[in-house]
């Protein structure tokens, strides 16, 4: 199982190499991995794809405030 901090990193890694593009990645190495029957890998980039979205994303979830 992947931690929290090394899921950010890898996410924070990824917006930084690819910038807009990393979500477009981070899907791809999901697929991969998923292909290759490794669910596991697949979970991982799966969460990884989740905090891409969450650090990526401009306008907040309905119903969330912002302080």
């Amino acid at each position: 199982m992947i931690s929290e901090h090394e899921v950010y990193r890898s996410a924070g890694s990824l917006i930084r190499r690819f910038g807009d593009g990393a979500p477009d990645h981070a899907g791809q190495f999901a697929d991969r991995q998923l292909a290759a029957g490794n669910m596991d890998g697949y979970k991982a980039w799966q969460q990884i794809l989740r905090a891409i979205d969450e650090v990526m994303r401009s306008e907040p979830w309905p119903g969330e405030s912002i302080h």
